[in-house]
């Protein structure tokens, strides 16, 4: 909460500085705390430089437009190819992969970034 010593005093002019003052002290808090919930997420995203993929992979099924990888956790990850695209094993490979590492967050955006 606010930490600062604010009282109201009727014979105070406030001033658009002060105004700031008391309002950073009021928001400043939830905006640390928002700031923490998005570094939470983004570390949620994090990329392991160790992994072993072929340790991680049960099996891959291409059928044309879908490629479905199972992992040896139990789960699966399915990309499937966009209507006009040409479907090709190794992206599909691939982009299963991006999906499975950043636990399908945030990876749609950087492609939508710099492919687009």
């Amino acid at each position: 909460m606010c930490k600062c010593e604010c009282k109201k005093d009727e014979n105070v002019e406030v001033t658009d500085e002060m105004m700031a003052a008391m309002l950073g002290c009021v928001f400043g808090e939830i905006i640390s705390d928002i700031i923490d919930d998005i570094a939470e997420e983004e570390a949620d995203v994090s990329i392991s430089q160790n992994i072993d993929l072929e340790k991680e992979i049960e099996n891959v099924v291409f059928n044309d437009p879908a490629t479905i990888v199972f992992w040896k956790d139990g789960t699966k990850t399915v990309t499937k190819c966009h209507a006009g695209d040409t479907f090709n094993k190794e992206t599909g490979l691939a982009m299963c992969i991006i999906r499975k590492l950043c636990n399908n967050k945030h990876f749609n955006n950087v492609f939508e970034k710099y492919c687009n």
